[in-house]
């Protein structure tokens, strides 16, 4: 394990302070959920992902729904891609252009192209829906295709709402 260097002291609550270089390297912004753990003589602290919690069980389910919407999916957090059947692009990076972009096309068809996303063939079209748990902003649920169809957005809505029901 790589030290810092760096020295905090525990405060009457049991509070320390990250520091802010630290947080950076991680991603870790304010109110962002934490994992702590003891392991033998260590206090480990890693960045939460709710979503990589339910990732098998995604997985199961978006297999047995592929074969009947024959689509291609990703799942996205708020850094990355979580879970996808094109599984190049699993842990692949996002760009925050495409997060500041895919706001504006939530629930509309829009070629893959006009968001940045420099993980596959960019002539694709998608349709995106959010995942939002008690106002709770988790990730994209998101179907690429040649053509987006009815089906595929009944496939999106469907995923979005089963991962919603996991968490």
């Amino acid at each position: 394990m790589k030290h810092t260097g760096i020295i905090r002291r525990i405060d009457e609550l049991g509070r320390i302070v990250i520091p802010k270089e630290i947080r950076k390297r991680l991603g870790i912004d304010n109110g962002d959920l934490v994992d702590i753990f003891a392991y033998e003589e260590q206090i480990v602290l890693t960045k939460f992902h709710p979503l990589n919690e339910v990732i098998n069980s995604i997985t199961l389910f978006t297999r047995a729904l592929r074969d009947l919407y024959q689509v291609d999916y990703l799942i996205v957090d708020k850094e990355e891609v979580v879970a996808s059947n094109i599984t190049e692009v699993i842990g692949k990076k996002i760009s925050n252009d495409f997060f500041s972009k895919i706001k504006d096309f939530v629930g509309v068809e829009v070629k893959l192209s006009m968001l940045n996303l420099k993980i596959m063939d960019l002539a694709y079209d998608i349709y995106a829906l959010p995942i939002i748990k008690d106002s709770d902003f988790f990730g994209y649920a998101i179907v690429i295709d040649k053509m987006i169809s009815k089906s595929h957005k009944d496939f999106c809505l469907v995923l979005a709402n089963y991962i919603k029901e996991l968490l």
